[in-house]
């Protein structure tokens, strides 16, 4: 009995033994082996894989920094630039002047006379001129009630660069162009000097005139570029009252189709108005200056409606030309021979 159950152990031990020894064996068999990774590999594959998105992570920060960021910063700016553009204010005949005249040169000439034609300096040098305007539909074009502008003194040279520089301006705010040629003079200015470049450009709440002119039989060398400006409805209260003196014009034996006038000088007497004008007959606004400028003479008894014309002269009028008791004493201050 003892030796079986001794006998019996001694299996048991046997099978156990052989099966740690099989349990052994197939750890250490290639089939086992190719699923187990060694702690130093897995740790360098951990690494390298770390390494890798650092350096996708740097390459995305550079392509950033070279690309996307200057492209980024050159729209903002374009957007901002345009913005700009899109907010001047170009609707009144003082903020054109103001955006007009930036980064010119020269020296800026002072005015001390100003009417509906422009403003002249101390001198006599024309600082800048203004442009005439048709309002109505009853043939007649008129100066503005008031305007601004300004007048650069330099070289001749430097008058075409600032000219040129004026040109560009009213282009690239598309300002309509009213004028056919260039070298023409401005009506109701000083005749002492003359026009080297010309022109008048409009929108519909603003009409400006740019001239390069030669003033050196003033002051020698004297060359001037000048803008002025005038509001749309400047003109329209000016036609409004000179309406009626067109009309005395056209209905006398002298009268145009068209005609010109420019600011009035008021005269009086007991019981009559008078008035004097510069005027031009059968201007086209097309070819601004291309007539003559006359004095023109008008009355009417006080309170009446209707004006007469009672002629003009191109110079100091003719005494003939007041040849009543009421004309001469109308108009006794105006010089005749």
């Amino acid at each position: 009995m003892d030796h079986k159950q001794s006998t019996l152990e001694t299996k048991i031990e046997t099978v156990e033994d052989a099966s740690q020894q099989v349990e052994t064996e197939d750890t250490t068999s290639p089939v086992a082996a190719s699923h187990i990774v060694a702690p130093k590999k897995r740790s360098r594959l951990l690494w390298f894989i770390l390494g890798g998105i650092v350096l996708l992570a740097l390459f995305a920060a550079i392509a950033y920094l070279l690309v996307a960021r200057p492209w980024q910063q050159q729209t903002k700016s374009a957007d901002t630039t345009a913005s700009s553009v899109a907010t001047v204010d170009l609707s009144t005949a003082q903020t054109v002047v103001n955006e007009a005249k930036k980064n010119l040169t020269g020296a800026v000439l002072s005015s001390t006379k100003l009417d509906g034609s422009g403003a002249t300096a101390a001198d006599g040098t024309p600082v800048y001129a203004l442009p005439l305007q048709q309002v109505t539909s009853s043939g007649f074009a008129a100066v503005p009630a008031e305007g601004v502008g300004i007048g650069y003194s330099s070289s001749a040279t430097v008058a075409n660069s600032n000219y040129q520089a004026f040109e560009k301006f009213f282009a690239d705010n598309h300002f309509s162009l009213k004028t056919t040629d260039k070298q023409i003079s401005p009506v109701f200015v000083s005749a002492s000097v003359s026009s080297v470049n010309y022109a008048v450009y409009a929108s519909d709440d603003v009409a400006c005139a740019i001239w390069h002119a030669d003033a050196s039989k003033i002051v020698a060398d004297r060359h001037v570029a000048s803008v002025g400006c005038a509001n749309e409805s400047d003109y329209e209260s000016v036609a409004s009252n000179l309406k009626v003196l067109a009309a005395a014009y056209k209905q006398s034996s002298d009268g145009k189709d068209s005609v010109t006038i420019g600011m009035p000088t008021d005269y009086s007497a007991t019981g009559f108005n008078g008035v004097a004008v510069p005027q031009v007959d059968g201007v086209q606004l097309a070819s601004e200056g291309s007539a003559a400028t006359t004095k023109a003479y008008y009355y009417k008894q006080s309170g009446a409606k209707d004006w007469k014309f009672v002629g003009k002269a191109d110079g100091t009028p003719a005494c003939t030309l007041f040849s009543d008791d009421t004309l001469k004493q109308l108009f006794k201050d105006v010089k005749c021979s």
